[in-house]
């Protein structure tokens, strides 16, 4: 107002709008801070998604409060998110299907039986996705050994085929970098979980376990329900710290999921975890973690009957 009429002094105003010349100052002052505020914020969210790509903003309100210091409301931080086009985008691509198995169990469902896991190293849980390569118009697989826990990636494999070899290696990284201790729950030690793919079913892969002492579990059916963390953990991967699933070459592909694994596990708060990394739950080792999210409950058919 006042650049629009410069012949008219601060104090008149102030007067024709109710208000003193403490308070427009001190609104300027606060409109110039919170300008300041919203700058450091902007600058430290597109650093952060040089790496973490699709964060989401409960994620970066609780990465700005503990690595920055800057506290900003839920609602207040996606509205200016929003206001400058950094809210992440959803998207699905089809691939290619994967099969589970001949659709029989050679193992029981352990994960239904333990309860809650308690400590670190007690129970691994794995799955198989693809990737998308420009090169020949191709897939490469990707296994991912997690442990339930800490949700730490303890092992993964990128291959160009779903053989039980490779899907095996992700296995043998995970056991050579955190061994198979024998004093848990079970006498075999800790539990490896999987869908009833044939890879886990094989012979090579099966008498792996059994040399290690590593008792076998599998799903029931084909419900992603019944392995729900390495579910959860393919779409972070592949939706969240890749750009694409879509590669230039195999060796980009291996370059650029080998990257995401370690920002996963070292830099990625997880709401499964108390918001700790991976890392840093893993390395706790025991303990209750809190989980920072709401279980949604099935609705039994009679509270179906009663809302319709």
């Amino acid at each position: 107002m006042k650049a629009v009429h410069s012949n008219v002094s601060l104090d008149e105003l102030c007067r024709l709008f109710g208000k003193t010349r403490q308070a427009y100052h001190k609104s300027t002052s606060n409109a110039e801070t919170r300008q300041e505020k919203h700058g450091h914020i902007l600058a430290f969210v597109k650093e952060q998604r040089k790496d973490l790509p699709r964060v989401g903003t409960e994620k970066l309100q609780y990465m700005l409060a503990s690595q920055a210091g800057i506290l900003i409301g839920r609602d207040a931080l996606y509205s200016l998110l929003r206001a400058n086009k950094l809210l992440v985008k959803k998207h699905r691509k089809r691939g290619p299907k994967l099969t589970d198995g001949d659709g029989n169990s050679i193992w029981p469902d352990l994960r239904k039986e333990i309860g809650p896991v308690e400590r670190a190293n007690e129970f691994w849980c794995s799955d198989i996705t693809y990737m998308w390569l420009r090169e020949g118009r191709r897939h490469c697989y990707a296994t991912f050994v997690v442990d339930e826990y800490s949700h730490l990636i303890v092992g993964f494999t990128v291959a160009q085929d779903m053989s039980a070899q490779a899907t095996l290696e992700a296995l043998k990284m995970a056991v050579a970098a955190q061994g198979a201790p024998l004093d848990y729950k079970f006498s075999f030690g800790l539990v490896f979980h999987s869908d009833r793919g044939s890879q886990f079913k094989s012979g090579l892969f099966q008498g792996f376990l059994d040399s290690h002492q590593i008792g076998p579990s599998m799903t029931q059916d084909g419900k992603a329900s019944d392995n729900p963390v390495s579910e959860r953990l393919n779409g972070i991967i592949k939706n969240e710290l890749l750009l694409t699933d879509t590669f230039d070459n195999f060796e980009h592909a291996v370059e650029m999921v080998t990257r995401a694994v370690h920002i996963y596990n070292t830099r990625r708060p997880h709401r499964s975890c108390n918001m700790l990394t991976p890392q840093q739950a893993h390395e706790k080792g025991s303990g209750p973690l809190k989980k920072l999210w709401k279980q949604r409950k099935k609705k039994t058919k009679a509270a179906k009957v009663l809302k319709a």
